[in-house]
């Protein structure tokens, strides 16, 4: 257990590492973009592990996260606001969920005052940020990539399938399928991406460095759901963790080690991956703790009740600490889809729908009554689980995974 036992989750959604924390025995308050039901639900809860009489969690919506802009400036204003509105003179040990690598700043230590930041340096997220850096130590240690497209004077090969993509992205809301004809802003951090066809994997990693050595574990892959629409990549959900053949698994190894050696990455972190019978292609880095590793805590919470991802997280990047890795997948599965408002119309959140929601132990990410969701943004999150010798055809037996 850490000395500072208060964790600050900040990013588009704190749900589920907030969930980590609690399990871990943790006191957790979140800032992200949504702010929903069971989110304050598990920041309140939190509170027991407290030893102050006065001290409280809290959750708070920021909707400036969702600003991808090239600066970020105003989204990093909103969240210091918000912290140092409820935070006073209270240090926080900081964890980052999806969207927070939008804004490497976050991950400057010195940034929050006091407070102390879990994951890598500034630096090396703004590395990240940067596709043609990933890209070029990716040929020179012979990790296969897709083509891409960073300026004008480069051409794209009309032969293939392109994908524009953004530097700053989240959630795959920043891509879409290029058309030949279309004009792409290279100088607002937009880029072109060749469209690999296969299955995506999500890779969990645990790294720590310790001058200047580091040792990466693969705690697991999941597979991410398909989309029913082949021009929408919007992440749909997960399932897994999944038994990857000796090819795949000894090359997502080799590629995690590489990776978090050269940009130096801390705690648990993802790699997504295009499957193909040519092997593993590496797509997309995450420098913090990844939305498929959700299923790599349940499925590990089955066989040791005191592993949590936030604790292996925060075990890896401040006390230099990794986890046992699990090297062989059972018969077990977890998985957990989201749900999209897909009419045309937005949805506005009365009681009736809450209280629906909360019924059912398989939904998530419960939004607040009130809240106005617009087209073709997350409603809920739905899971499942599989477990073996149950009749075929009956298919997985729903559950919140707790």
């Amino acid at each position: 257990m850490l000395d500072r036992p208060h964790v600050l989750v900040i990013g588009a959604s704190g749900r589920f590492v907030a969930q980590s924390a609690v399990f871990a025995g943790y006191q957790v308050s979140v800032i992200d973009l949504f702010g929903d039901v069971d989110t304050k639900q598990i920041c309140m809860a939190s509170n027991r592990f407290s030893e102050e009489e006065n001290s409280v969690s809290w959750a708070h919506k920021i909707d400036a996260l969702s600003d991808l802009s090239a600066s970020g400036h105003s989204g990093m204003g909103a969240v210091l606001r918000a912290v140092e509105l409820e935070m006073g003179s209270v240090p926080f040990t900081i964890v980052f969920a999806g969207g927070a690598e939008n804004y490497p700043e976050f991950f400057g230590h010195g940034f929050w005052g006091a407070s102390l930041v879990a994951g890598p340096s500034a630096s090396s997220v703004a590395r990240l940020l940067h596709w043609p850096a990933i890209k070029e130590f990716c040929q020179q240690h012979q990790i296969q990539t897709p083509r891409s497209v960073h300026r004008l004077s480069q051409s794209a090969d009309a032969s293939l399938v392109w994908l524009q993509k953004r530097e700053r992205s989240g959630g795959g809301l920043q891509v879409q399928r290029w058309e030949s004809s279309g004009s792409v802003d290279f100088e607002g951090g937009y880029y072109l991406q060749q469209k690999i066809e296969g299955t995506t994997l999500s890779g969990c990693f645990v790294s720590v460095q310790n001058e200047g050595r580091g040792v990466t574990h693969l705690l697991g892959a999941c597979q991410q759901l398909p989309n029913e629409d082949p021009n929408d990549f919007r992440y749909q959900g997960s399932l897994g963790p999944v038994d990857l053949d000796e090819r795949d698994r000894a090359q997502m190894k080799r590629v995690g080690c590489c990776i978090a050696s050269e940009f130096s990455l801390e705690g648990v972190w993802g790699i997504d991956f295009i499957s193909t019978a040519d092997g593993l292609f590496l797509v997309d880095i995450n420098p913090r703790i990844p939305a498929s590793a959700e299923l790599i805590e349940r499925y590990y919470r089955r066989s040791q009740p005191d592993f949590t991802i936030l604790g292996a997280h925060l075990d890896a990047a401040v006390n230099g600490q990794l986890p046992a890795a699990i090297e062989e997948v059972g018969d077990c599965f977890f998985s957990k889809r989201i749900v999209y408002l897909e009419s045309e119309m937005p949805l506005v959140v009365d009681d009736a729908m809450v209280a629906f929601f909360k019924s059912s132990p398989a939904i998530t990410d419960i939004p607040m009554c009130g809240t106005e969701i617009m087209p073709g943004h997350p409603v809920v999150t739905i899971h499942a689980h599989l477990y073996p010798g149950r009749p075929v055809g009956t298919g997985p037996t729903l559950t919140n995974g707790l």
